[in-house]
């Protein structure tokens, strides 16, 4: 279990990296093929995990 959390933890961490470099949400959800409310949706549960 605590396994399979980090691993998507990690994931998340990447997509918000990508964001970050691209500056730009939409960029980064095309580079990833995603849609932008769900890389939106993603950043916005990481920050929740990190506290912010």
């Amino acid at each position: 279990m605590m396994k399979r959390f980090l691993q998507e933890l990690i994931r998340r961490q990447l997509r918000a990296g990508t964001v970050h470099r691209d500056r730009s949400v939409t960029a980064a959800a095309k580079k990833m093929h995603l849609r932008q409310p769900a890389v939106t949706l993603q950043i916005r549960n990481l920050q929740t995990l990190a506290g912010r």
